[in-house]
């Protein structure tokens, strides 16, 4: 909800408002707990990798408990998967920037 701002100068005697605006008020996301600023394949880079290290460390792909099933993807494909998602990372952290400087000389 907008608020309502005044500028003003003041004397003891006379106050001039210079200015009326209106400000929207936004919150601060970096004082929040639960902020995550990472992008969704930031999250997605670091659930992959995880996967793979379960997988090297244990080498279970598949279990289950309590009547709820987790299986994992082959470990090939997830460290494709991997890949690709740092890639894209890659690709949008270099937005608008040029990889290749070309120069002429006359």
């Amino acid at each position: 909800m907008p608020k309502i701002v005044q500028i003003q100068v003041a004397k003891p005697e006379r106050k001039i408002t210079l200015d009326t605006i209106k400000i929207k008020v936004e919150p601060n996301f970096a004082e929040l707990d639960s902020y995550d600023g990472r992008s969704n394949d930031e999250k997605e880079l670091e659930a992959v990798s995880l996967a793979i290290v379960e997988i090297s460390n244990k080498g279970i792909a598949e279990y289950q408990i309590k009547g709820r099933q987790v299986r994992y993807q082959d470990l090939p494909d997830l460290i494709r998967l991997r890949d690709r998602v740092r890639a894209r990372i890659a690709k949008g952290q270099n937005k608008g920037k040029s990889k290749n400087c070309y120069v002429s000389f006359n």
